[in-house]
């Protein structure tokens, strides 16, 4: 997931250096070489979301098939790499009291709560 640009970054006329394709799943960085030319690169992934996606997207996209897989009793993690700066703590967290702005923990545990609550899974152990 590539976060959207800050208000300073857009302010400032800040170009991003990278670009995302969901169709193409694949990300784009640019940088400048020594020389002054432009290099680019691209990386391919299974699945890639770009600066407009929502958290419901993502949560779609990543931890959402893994519920059922947790309530059959399998382990599941959920982990968030990157610089500073990058997202990492709205994409886990969110924002409180915002339902459409719920990260992905809130969102995984109201989605097991929701199964269980459903009558499915009545025999369980702690």
């Amino acid at each position: 997931r590539l976060r959207p640009m800050s208000d300073r970054e857009k302010r400032t006329g800040t170009v991003p250096a990278a670009s995302a394709s969901t169709e193409r799943k694949e990300v784009v960085v640019a940088r400048k070489t020594a020389g002054g030319r432009q290099a680019k690169m691209t990386f391919k992934f299974d699945e890639v979301l770009g600066s407009f996606s929502s958290q419901e997207d993502v949560f779609s996209a990543t931890l959402q098939p893994l519920v059922p897989q947790v309530l059959a009793g399998f382990e599941a993690t959920a982990f968030a790499y990157g610089q500073t700066g990058t997202g990492k703590t709205y994409t886990m967290e969110g924002q409180p009291g915002s339902e459409e702005a719920r990260g992905l923990m809130p969102r995984a545990a109201a989605a097991v709560l929701d199964a269980l609550a459903k009558g499915k899974y009545t025999e369980f152990h702690v």
